[in-house]
């Protein structure tokens, strides 16, 4: 479903004035971002009856249920394994 734009702008625009552009969005408008005169990203409203619905459910267990993993028994350098991750170049 492929709805035309009654606006586009930048997307420079769209970032220096972002509340102001969903306020748009939110009052039912289409807008279509550009970069370079080049169409990137058209920005729809969503549809009321088909809004994504969060469902919060009761936690199954306590907090003080959860065991925690046993900790190492030997130190470990963090330093020493970030210095050398970042020497390999990965």
């Amino acid at each position: 479903m492929r709805k035309d734009p009654d606006m586009t702008i930048s997307v420079s625009m769209f970032k220096k004035n972002f509340e102001r552009f969903m306020q748009y969005v939110a009052k039912g408008k289409v807008l279509a971002l550009e970069e370079g005169r080049i169409p990137v990203i058209l920005i729809t409203p969503i549809d009321a009856s088909k809004k994504p619905r969060l469902k919060i459910r009761k936690p199954t267990r306590k907090w003080s249920d959860i065991k925690l993993p046993k900790p190492l028994k030997k130190p470990v350098d963090s330093l020493k394994y970030l210095m050398e991750d970042r020497e390999s170049g990965r």
